[in-house]
């Protein structure tokens, strides 16, 4: 497994539980990351995986790759499983160099930050896609892009949705202590976004919304759960909009389950998404979800049934929404519930772990059929 996450976000939880369940006796794992990636490393290590930290920095990479060849080459890999956009390019380019016999890539997600660059993007995407045995897509969206961009043929890629243990979000858990931790005084409801402060997650938007939404609804507490690049602008901004007295950013919390017991909405206004890890824990926690209409978070959130989808970048509907479903408890208990039962059929770790060995399973089975044809000849 090779990833490029330098801190702990939806890509280490995927390839944390990914290597947790496969089984043990059919692969010997071992796990590249950047070496800034602690928390990721830390978890990896609990697990009892064996992981190379690596000075990966984005695409500036050439000591990192031929470090990675030289892995490779030594641990005589067979299958090598690359997560990321940044990682899917150095890293299909070493298993190349290294003569990797079958590459998979999941680029969990399409789009890229700097939309100017996207057509490069595209562009090395189709390069690449001749080393790349299969491409693992996290939702159905991306896949139909990616073939309709001539970017890969459609037998060389598959849709995976990513997958979770619900039986690690309980419900009906005591929550008066996990409140006190986070300091949410306030009997009223909560509404949370869980996930870093960076532009992609929309925090911004999250806080116009909230400051319509206290202007009905003055008992709301907020929160937003995580770090990144945006929290200093995040509590200026919060401050103009008088919000400092009912908004909390705790940090980054290792204690999502027992978050999710203590909050009424959970919202998602990402501009650009995969499969997000966070609608999955939410609807685990059977907690209605308030997404926007982006990439994976239609094919997660039923409009509707399980939640409700808006579009990004429009705080006004995101604070509707979200209203929508504070006034009319007794619905949005029903659309938690019908979320859990979603992720029990559709979402569970089983379910994703099974379909990716059985990607790994036929792949070998094919490069072996080829390798003994080459031999008649």
């Amino acid at each position: 497994m090779v990833l490029y996450e330098p801190s702990s976000s939806g890509h280490g939880t995927h390839v944390v539980s990914l290597v947790k369940s496969l089984k043990n006796d059919r692969y010997r794992i071992t796990v590249v990351c950047p070496t800034s990636n602690v928390l990721t490393i830390e978890r990896l290590r609990r697990a009892g995986v064996t992981v190379v930290p690596l000075p990966i920095r984005k695409l500036r990479n050439v000591r990192a790759l031929l470090r990675l060849v030289r892995l490779l080459k030594r641990e005589k890999v067979h299958i090598i499983h690359i997560h990321g956009q940044e990682a899917g390019i150095w890293g299909r380019i070493a298993a190349w160099i290294a003569g990797v016999p079958v590459v998979v890539y999941t680029p969990q997600t399409v789009d890229i930050r700097q939309k100017r660059f996207q057509g490069l993007y595209y562009l090395i995407e189709r390069l690449l896609a001749s080393v790349t045995d299969m491409l693992i897509s996290v939702n159905e969206g991306d896949r139909l892009r990616l073939i309709s961009e001539g970017i890969i043929s459609p037998q060389k890629t598959t849709t995976i949705h990513n997958g979770i243990e619900v039986r690690d979000f309980p419900v009906g858990v005591d929550i008066g202590t996990t409140k006190r931790n986070l300091g949410i005084e306030s009997e009223g409801p909560v509404v949370a976004q869980i996930g870093r402060l960076s532009e992609q997650k929309g925090p911004l938007y999250l806080l116009e919304a909230a400051a319509q939404i206290s202007q009905v609804r003055s008992d709301v507490t907020f929160l937003m759960v995580g770090e990144g690049p945006l929290r200093a602008q995040i509590e200026a901004r919060a401050k103009e909009l008088g919000l400092s007295n009912n908004l909390l950013l705790p940090g980054w919390r290792s204690d999502v389950p027992a978050i999710m017991s203590c909050v009424d909405v959970v919202v998602l206004p990402s501009l650009w998404e995969g499969l997000p890890y966070v609608v999955l824990e939410a609807m685990a926690s059977a907690k209605p979800v308030v997404a926007t209409a982006v990439n994976g978070c239609r094919e997660l959130v039923r409009h509707g049934q399980t939640g409700l989808l808006v579009p990004p970048a429009d705080s006004r509907a995101l604070a509707e929404a979200v209203l929508t479903l504070l006034n009319d408890r007794e619905t949005a208990v029903q659309m938690g519930e019908h979320a859990r039962q979603l992720v029990e059929k559709s979402f569970s770790l089983d379910r994703m772990v099974g379909r990716v060995d059985a990607v790994y399973q036929e792949l070998v089975k094919d490069r072996e059929r080829l390798r003994r044809l080459s031999s008649q000849q």
